[in-house]
């Protein structure tokens, strides 16, 4: 693998480049990561206590991904990584189903859960370049 990119189409440094849809102008999308701490005694029931949530989220119009994971560490430890678009951040939390869905998660809970939200440039997933697979 080279770094700098010279054999490897970008490597590294193109993980920093972001699509642009116009010159000067940046597509810009919001992230969310979600940990969610389960009580031993719920965790194989949380993820069917959530689909309504996930398949509703997913369908969202300015819903990028919306994918959730439980952790190889801890088993009731579950993660949801999401992706919108500006515009579909602002109306999945004006939701029915996200509304709901802090009632349908909260009995699950043995803490508070931990959040990052950022604003980032780009549209959606792009190659990781340094690990390109013909």
């Amino acid at each position: 693998m080279d770094p700098a990119g010279a054999a490897g189409g970008g490597g590294v440094w193109h993980l920093c480049r972001r699509a642009r849809r116009i010159a000067g102008s940046v597509a810009a999308m919001q992230i969310v990561n979600l940990r969610f701490y389960v009580k031993p005694e719920l965790a194989d029931e949380f993820p069917a206590a959530i689909a309504d949530l996930v398949q509703a989220t997913r369908a969202e119009p300015g819903n990028l991904w919306y994918l959730w994971s439980r952790s190889i560490d801890d088993p009731n430890e579950f993660i949801v990584v999401e992706g919108y678009t500006d515009e579909g951040f602002a109306a999945h939390a004006q939701s029915a189903h996200f509304q709901a869905g802090g009632a349908t998660i909260a009995p699950f809970l043995a803490k508070t859960p931990d959040i990052i939200v950022r604003q980032v440039e780009g549209d959606g997933w792009e190659p990781l370049s340094v690990l390109a697979v013909d």
